[in-house]
Parts: C-alpha cells; sequence; structure tokens
C-alpha cells in the first residue's frame, strides 16, 4: 500500500478533499501519535558492534532514542553496558554485540516516500487523517417541535477518533500475539 491509498481511504471516510501537503502533516503526526503510544509501533534496528577494548566509547548510530536490548554473539541477553549521553556505549566485557535500538519514524516530505509503519496500522492512519481533516466541522442542527436541537454527526472528529483509538489498540494486539514466541498452539489430541 502507498501513501495515495492511504489519502485515498482518508478522502472517502472524510467525504471531504485533503491536500497532500496537509495529509503529509496528519500522517507524520499520526506515526508519532503511534510510536509514543504502541512499541509495536515504533522502528526498532539491529546495530553490531566488536568490542576489542573494555575502555573505549562505541557510537550507537544516530537518532537512537532507547536501546531495547543488547545480545551477546551467542544470542544470549548482555546487560553489563553503560550508555553515556545517548550516543556512546561502553562494554565490561570485549566480545560482539548486537544492539537493538529504538528509532523515530523518517518524516515523509513527499507522496512518493516510503512507509516504515506496520501495515496493520494503516487503517487507523487513515481514520486519524479523516478526524484531522473533519477537526473544524460543524455540527449539525435540526428542528424538532419548534427546537433547536444537535443532531450527531456520524462523521465527526470524535467519531473518527475514538475509531483511529480502538483500531490502532487491536492491531497492537495482532502484532504482538503474532509475534510472541510462547502463544499456545492447540492441537487435537491423539485417538
Amino acid at each position: 500500500m502507498a501513501l495515495r491509498d492511504i489519502l485515498s481511504d482518508a478522502i472517502n471516510l472524510a467525504k471531504t478533499p485533503i491536500s497532500d501537503r496537509q495529509f503529509m502533516i496528519d500522517y507524520n503526526n499520526a506515526i508519532h501519535d503511534l510510536a509514543m503510544t504502541y512499541d509495536t509501533a515504533k522502528v526498532k534496528t539491529p546495530q553490531t558492534i566488536v568490542c576489542s577494548d573494555t575502555d573505549t566509547e562505541y557510537s550507537l548510530t544516530s537518532g537512537c532514542f532507547k536501546i531495547e536490548r543488547v545480545l551477546t554473539s551467542d544470542g544470549c541477553y548482555f546487560s553489563n553496558y553503560e550508555v553515556r549521553g545517548n550516543s556512546k556505549i561502553l562494554f565490561s566485557l570485549a566480545g560482539t554485540y548486537t544492539i537493538y535500538g529504538t528509532f523515530d519514524h523518517p518524516d515523509v516530505t513527499t507522496m512518493a516516500g516510503t512507509i516504515t509503519i506496520n501495515a496493520a496500522y494503516l487503517r487507523a492512519i487513515a481514520e486519524y487523517i479523516a478526524a484531522q481533516a473533519l477537526i473544524e466541522t460543524s455540527p449539525v442542527y435540526t428542528t424538532l417541535a419548534g427546537k433547536t436541537v444537535e443532531v450527531s454527526n456520524p462523521r465527526s472528529y470524535q467519531t473518527f477518533m475514538a475509531q483511529y483509538s480502538n483500531d490502532a489498540a487491536q492491531a497492537n494486539k495482532n502484532i504482538r500475539k503474532a509475534n510472541n514466541p510462547n502463544r499456545r498452539v492447540h492441537v487435537p489430541r491423539f485417538r
């Protein structure tokens, strides 16, 4: 799915035109919001460092704002390290380490940009963009028995934001369930 497809979905949901510029702003905001809310929406990138000297500080990939885990060459978790200034790491033992860091998603600056978030979140992103397009939509009023009453607008901002939250939570749950190596698989008993 490309950015144009997400834009088309958002326009169909909002039933209002959305410019490319506004779409990119809202898309980047949605990505940032999802990444701050759900771990499964963050960019996690591995970096391998060969530590030959325990007194040397090794540089982390620029933009890394959190280290998720550090693994040895055997694949075991390693916790004897120290991060300095969010840009350097110092190991207590020599060896080869794989560092899994968390990064911000790159901002989309053109409609030809690349989607870096899991595809499970794309429906929620379209709903977020549709909600932002409708943020200034005024409520619909009608007259009943001589009284002016506000009628709920099914395409309102609150409706789309609630749906965005629900779909994002469901996507997060589905991604976690699919990536769980300890999930139970029910097998029929032998008869």
